[in-house]
């Protein structure tokens, strides 16, 4: 860090100081910038794409890069929907249902990544597009809504639920 010129510097950890600039300038302008609502709101919004980059730097580390968490996430994410609303299956299954799902899709490409040296990013994305599709196929290209109605509170309760100040998301 002390043998370092100016330019290497701001490179490398510019981004970090245009944060706590933004952070102060922000908290100084408007009063509810730091309130523990506008907080909770921040950390629930980025909540999913903070779990979903953990993995993303696990493949990143291995030299490897995988575009199709989002579509798969998506798919994942209407499969629970469907089940739980449009099939009033238990929720505790549908949960579990979602997550052999995502499980399953992501190990499927993980091995046609890893033993199909034939496939490129290019190819891929044809790949992704066609989960975020199916995902549509699913819903009829329409929101699913009425976790609340369909007896299914511990969907939203994981969603927007809270263990004491702290939003479960961010847990």
């Amino acid at each position: 860090m002390f043998g370092m010129t100016l330019g290497s510097f701001i490179a490398r950890f510019g981004a970090l100081f245009a944060l706590i600039i933004l952070v102060v300038v922000l908290s100084l302008t408007s009063p509810v910038f730091l309130s523990t609502d506008n907080v909770s709101n921040i950390g629930r919004q980025a909540g999913v794409n903070a779990l979903l980059s953990v993995g993303m730097l696990l493949a990143i580390l291995t030299a490897g890069i995988d575009l199709s968490v989002g579509s798969i996430l998506a798919l994942s994410m209407c499969t629970l929907a469907v089940m739980a609303i449009q099939w009033h299956i238990n929720p505790y299954l549908s949960m579990l249902a979602c997550l052999a799902v995502g499980a399953g899709v992501g190990l499927t490409n993980g091995l046609l990544l890893t033993d199909c040296t034939c496939l490129t990013v290019h190819r891929h994305a044809g790949h992704d597009e066609r989960r975020r599709g199916l995902a549509l196929i699913i819903t009829g290209a329409s929101p699913i809504s009425g976790f609340d109605r369909a007896g299914a509170p511990q969907v939203l309760w994981l969603g927007s639920g809270t263990i004491g100040p702290i939003p479960v998301v961010v847990t």
